[in-house]
């Protein structure tokens, strides 16, 4: 039995971006092998923050660029001084 644990983010715009975390593969169905180990677990956890902060910086990052691009047309159309 295989499992794939992906991340998906859904842009404003509709878009996603979507990040494969982990696959996990079960041989055998016993008592030892249900669920997730603690590794197996905190490495999910791990991958998926990673994901998460890594849209979130780029969603920043590009907001503050779209200021910085907003400012410098705002500057560039007032008259330049020359003392």
């Amino acid at each position: 039995m295989k499992f794939r644990v992906q991340v998906v983010c859904v842009q404003d715009d509709g878009s996603e971006r979507c990040c494969d975390v982990m696959e996990l593969e079960r041989q055998q169905l016993v008592r030892e092998t249900l669920g997730l180990s603690m590794a197996e677990g905190k490495a999910i956890l791990h991958g998926v923050q990673e994901f998460v902060t890594a849209q979130q910086a780029a969603k920043i990052s590009s907001a503050g660029a779209n200021a910085r691009t907003a400012a410098s047309d705002t500057r560039a159309k007032k008259p330049e001084c020359t003392p």
